[in-house]
């Protein structure tokens, strides 16, 4: 997981889309909710989120 910290909303979206991770998220970070079924890419985590 990586997160963007930006004024500009639009330009921080289209940075995250280039990013390399499994889940970006803006202007936060460490959020955790049921609807975020992430498991990770590459080597990035053990089992689900926050693992």
């Amino acid at each position: 997981m990586s997160s963007v910290w930006t004024d500009d909303l639009e330009k921080g979206q289209e940075f995250a889309a280039k990013i390399n991770a499994g889940m970006t998220l803006i202007n936060t970070h460490m959020e955790s909710s049921p609807e975020y079924p992430f498991g990770g890419i590459n080597r990035s985590g053990y089992g689900r989120e926050n693992a």
